[in-house]
């Protein structure tokens, strides 16, 4: 059964978290991120996109226009989405945060630089679309 965006968050904030858990409760929350499925915890925005590719994955696997999408809103400025990007993001996995960061760079054209804060918090930077095209 896949964890619901809340569960996901919950243990992702347990996993970065500087509180010395007990093995039994990290072992739990590293089991809830490994079946959660990439851009889940942003899936709680609005689902737009479609199911036609948008990318290949370091791995060679398809990112649909759907999923990148979900990881493009987790970062995306909420007054306009073409405007720079500086947001902080719980992610767990390294496939997800290098989809998130091709995301990026589909939708605006900018190369993102990203800062570890913690063992699953990253700090995201981009210029964004409208620095790209040079409005």
């Amino acid at each position: 059964m896949k964890p619901t965006p809340t569960q996901i968050e919950h243990a992702l904030r347990i996993l970065d978290s500087a509180v010395k858990y007990d093995p039994s409760t990290l072992e739990a929350a590293r089991a809830i991120c490994a079946r959660a499925t990439p851009g889940t915890v942003a899936s709680q925005q609005d689902d737009v996109g479609g199911d036609e590719l948008a990318f290949h994955s370091a791995s060679g696997q398809k990112v649909t226009r759907r999923v990148a999408t979900n990881l493009f809103n987790m970062v995306a400025p909420k007054d306009n989405w073409k405007n720079p990007i500086d947001a902080t993001v719980l992610i767990y996995d390294e496939s997800t945060l290098s989809n998130l960061v091709t995301a990026i760079q589909f939708f605006t054209g900018s190369v993102a630089t990203v800062s570890k804060l913690g063992s699953c918090k990253y700090h995201i930077l981009a210029a964004g679309y409208y620095a790209t095209i040079g409005a």
